[in-house]
């Protein structure tokens, strides 16, 4: 881009070096930043061209140099265009109990993009999948999401997980009663594992 200004009194040296060039952070949002010297002198004959201030547009730092010539009077400024990488959210229940049977156990877990991976660790910091947790027990986990040329490495969320057999010894069985006007109904036999309820349908008559 160049820059021109009306012609006038002359400047000197040290009045170029004092024009203000700064460095600037911009959030990423897909278009292209740029940075300019501020406060150039009116009417004055100060042509000023930039290198590299049309590149800034993806997540890094850019350097943009400022070429400010006046006549045969010639410096140059630096400064640092900014795009931080956006920053991910990651969120899941740091409790959570699962009831399987051989069967692959899924973690709950929300990221709030689609473009990064997450990562599960085991309590020995090894990337592990949910084929892992196929057998019972309790697991200490590390879930994070890792970082893109576009995103920051998410937070990291610390999950007990416990995997309980969904198999469980309970009964339902028909009941004899004596006839004598009182309410009865029949009742599961056994114990639900934590999480899990009964309902009744049609189950109350009089004796």
């Amino acid at each position: 881009m160049l820059v021109l200004v009306a012609c006038g009194t002359k400047i000197t040296e040290e009045d170029l070096k004092n024009l203000v060039f700064n460095d600037a952070t911009f959030t990423y949002d897909g278009e292209v930043h740029s940075i300019y010297v501020e406060n150039i002198y009116e009417d004055k004959g100060v042509v000023v061209t930039y290198s590299g201030n049309d590149t800034a547009k993806n997540p890094g730092t850019y350097t943009v140099t400022a070429m400010i010539s006046y006549g045969d009077i010639k410096i140059n400024k630096f400064a640092l265009i900014t795009i931080p990488k956006v920053k991910s959210v990651l969120t899941a229940p740091t409790e959570q109990i699962v009831y399987v049977s051989n069967e692959l156990v899924n973690l709950e877990y929300s990221l709030d993009n689609e473009k990064q991976t997450v990562v599960i660790l085991n309590e020995n910091k090894i990337a592990v999948t949910n084929k892992e947790f196929s057998k019972l027990g309790t697991y200490q986990l590390e879930l994070y999401a890792k970082p893109t040329s576009f995103y920051e490495e998410s937070n990291h969320v610390f999950v007990t997980l416990k995997v309980v057999n969904s198999k469980f010894d309970v009964d339902f069985k028909n009941k004899t009663v004596v006839e004598d006007g009182t309410e009865q109904e029949i009742l599961l036999n056994g114990e639900l594992p934590s999480g899990y309820t009964v309902e009744y349908e049609n189950n109350k008559g009089t004796a």
